[in-house]
């Protein structure tokens, strides 16, 4: 039996204007219900669950910048002032929400930090019934079915949508992309499909620049897939194509240009991202430079400051970011051995099971915040196999498959370059589930007709992708601190020093000799100590004083230097027990005059000094 035979096969639709046999629809639409039903309460149950991480209300590192970005947007700084450095919808996106519902400050319970997950999670929904009728055009109601179903049960789907970042609009518009992609092909004619492309492709660019280096080849994607047209059609679907993207790219570009006078099409990161990724102490993910501090804040300034330094005369921001680009051609070009080996590292950690940290941690958020997240067991890793598979099984029987397949592999390509994070790959998600959804059905069919030699050799080389996946990698073997210190400095912002501690002893567990967290360990300890006196002079005046604790209270605050409050709380003590003549010593000594150089930061003034910058390599 040939491979055309059998599942699975491309759809052609049983009466015009339907997805779907009678028969087909009624298993479908109750199955799509069911899996949108199992999303939605899912979603709900992990944003419940998130309230209780700090990070729900305080924004960190890029969440941070963007809400800061946002709150601008919001006050009426539509423009800004600067050529775009990150990339801008995301910011726009959130500033849309807080004129909504508000504009929230970090630390502060607001319901714009609900709303946002809450639209993102509504995000999550249109993704996955996306996926659901892309797969149904091209394999059936069964194979979309089960498409929608690896989208439901993917882990990052939910995490992302927690988190003040882009990946959840990077999913939606990279599905929305699939959809178009593969119903204009279904339907040259329409228009309105190929310039729908465009403009997902446009949006998508501004939330993931790397995609710029893939648009030209997905624009000319129709003159060579539409091979039953005229030339004429051919190029009128890539003109419109390519409309799109320059109708969401346009507004980016001109902004840009009043700004700064040069041409940069969206952002001026492409050079230091690529540069991260190829240079000496690269190692395939997000690693610091020594010169630049590992906040978005700080990025352009010392990416700009390190650049004039080595060219020796001030450049503009698109000129930094060519000359990063030609500093890590470079490198590579006098490394190519090991220029070779950090780009094959890079492939393996696109597909690899490890979700690289980032602002966040996945496996931590997951253990201690958001027990929900053990729900949804599928990772991009466990499809990527299958979903090659699958495209080798269906590319060469329909061009509507050629979509789907290009833009996943080209997208993977396009981050080899630079650097893999977890959240990165996002984008890779509908069509690997596209793909690995019919690798089952296609595995099916040669199962039930005994044709047992092409199943076992599409299960070895699938075998072949899950040991590289997941045989542990550098990053996957490291038990990052970073975000566990991260963690502890949101702790203490939130004026929580006892979490915090717990988050930095966690730290210096991976990194027990790093002088950063050392410090502020011992500063968030001395807070701890402070709300205790505190805490045991309230007691006290509420009549439910302790001895130890008030002499305890009143050492810290002799040590610190606050003499009142060492003698209220010796004082204190005294009124339980009159008797112990070593706090009268204390007290009489409190009493005599002393300079005032001798007060050394006595009220919490202390506690606001200490280090927030990230160490050394995640940020």
């Amino acid at each position: 039996m040939s491979d055309k035979q059998g599942p699975p096969q491309s759809r052609v639709d049983q009466r015009p204007g339907t997805l779907f046999s009678p028969e087909e629809g009624r298993l479908a639409w109750a199955g799509l219900t069911l899996i949108l039903v199992f999303v939605f309460v899912l979603s709900l149950v992990c944003l419940l669950e998130h309230r209780s991480s700090p990070y729900f209300t305080y924004p960190v590192i890029d969440e941070a910048s963007y809400v800061e970005w946002a709150r601008e947007i919001a006050r009426g700084e539509v423009l800004g002032g600067k050529v775009f450095y990150q990339d801008p919808l995301y910011p726009y996106f959130l500033a849309l929400i807080f004129k909504l519902f508000g504009v929230p400050e970090s630390g502060q319970a607001h319901p714009s930090w609900t709303a946002t997950r809450a639209v993102q999670s509504l995000l999550s929904l249109f993704s996955v019934a996306l996926v659901f009728f892309t797969a149904g055009k091209l394999l059936g109601a069964r194979a979309a079915l089960l498409a929608a179903l690896m989208m439901a049960l993917n882990r990052t789907l939910y995490f992302y949508e927690l988190t003040l970042l882009k990946a959840s609009l990077v999913i939606f518009f990279s599905s929305l992309a699939c959809f178009f992609g593969v119903w204009a092909v279904d339907k040259p004619r329409a228009w309105g499909r190929w310039l729908g492309l465009g403009l997902s492709l446009g949006l998508l660019t501004l939330l993931r620049g790397n995609v710029l280096l893939i648009l030209p080849l997905l624009a000319v994607w129709p003159v060579v897939i539409l091979r039953r047209e005229g030339w004429g059609m051919r190029f009128a679907a890539a003109g419109l194509i390519a409309a799109g993207i320059a109708l969401a790219l346009l507004p980016a570009s001109v902004r840009n240009y009043r700004i700064s006078g040069e041409f940069v099409l969206t952002t001026s990161q492409g050079g230091a991202n690529f540069y991260i990724g190829n240079n000496p102490t690269a190692n395939g993910a997000y690693a610091a430079l020594e010169f630049v501090r590992p906040e978005p804040r700080y990025e352009a300034v010392d990416f700009q400051a390190e650049a004039e330094r080595r060219a020796g005369r001030e450049l503009s921001p698109g000129q930094v970011s060519r000359f990063w680009f030609q500093e890590g051609l470079n490198w590579i070009a006098e490394h190519p051995g090991p220029a070779a080996r950090l780009w094959l590292g890079k492939a393996r950690l696109l597909i690899h099971a490890y979700e690289i940290p980032d602002n966040h941690n996945f496996y931590l958020t997951r253990e201690h915040f958001v027990r929900a997240l053990y729900v949804p067991f599928i990772s991009l890793a466990m499809l990527i196999g299958p979903a090659l598979v699958g495209m080798a099984m269906t590319l060469r029987r329909d061009p509507r498959f050629s979509y789907p397949a290009l833009f996943g592999v080209l997208y993977g390509l396009s981050l080899v370059p630079f650097f893999i994070l977890g959240r990165y790959r996002v984008a890779m998600l509908p069509a690997a589930s596209i793909f690995a959804a019919a690798f089952v059905f296609w595995l099916i069919a040669k199962l039930k007709n005994r044709e047992s030699g092409k199943a076992a050799l599409a299960m070895a080389v699938i075998a072949g992708f899950f040991g590289l996946s997941f045989y542990p990698t550098e990053q996957s073997r490291w038990p990052d601190p970073f975000t566990r210190y991260n963690l502890g400095n949101v702790y203490f912002d939130l004026r929580k020093p006892e979490p915090a501690l717990f988050w930095y002893d966690q730290a210096l567990a991976a990194l027990p000799d790093h002088p950063e967290i050392q410090a502020n360990r011992a500063i968030a300890l001395e807070m701890l100590e402070y709300q205790r006196a505190l805490e045991s002079l309230d007691r006290a005046g509420r009549g439910a004083g302790r001895f130890d604790e008030l002499v305890n209270a009143g050492l810290f605050f002799e040590k610190r230097g606050d003499w009142a409050a060492a003698a209220r709380a010796y004082e204190l003590a005294l009124s339980l027990r009159p008797a112990t003549a070593s706090l009268h010593f204390r007290v009489g000594r409190l009493s005599w005059p002393r300079p005032r150089s001798g007060t050394r930061l006595g009220r919490f003034i202390i506690f606001t000094g200490r280090s927030n910058s990230i160490p050394k390599t995640s940020r």
